[in-house]
């Protein structure tokens, strides 16, 4: 892009406009397709759908898991303070 000043006056040549506006359109081009990949269903976008669903499995597995686990472990020390009360 040219960075001189247009002696002329403070318009823009067309030329400088066209260079500037290609630029600008290969970076929005650029940009758009690390977001939605080639075909509109790719790229980051689809990533991050990715891992949201993963994320949300992970989550209706885990967190049974850890109930039942905590509810073991609680149960097994009533059981075990149970055992040493001599009645």
């Amino acid at each position: 892009m040219s960075k001189k000043r247009n002696p002329g006056g403070p318009f823009v040549e067309v030329e400088d406009c066209q260079e500037r506006h290609g630029v600008t359109a290969a970076r929005v081009d650029r940009l758009e397709l690390a977001l939605y990949g080639k075909d509109g269903r790719g790229g980051m976008v689809r990533d991050i759908s990715e891992i949201k669903t993963q994320t949300r499995a992970l989550k209706t597995v885990l967190v049974p898991l850890v109930a039942s686990v905590l509810s073991a472990l609680i149960t097994a020390g009533i059981l075990e303070g149970l055992s040493h009360i001599h009645l």
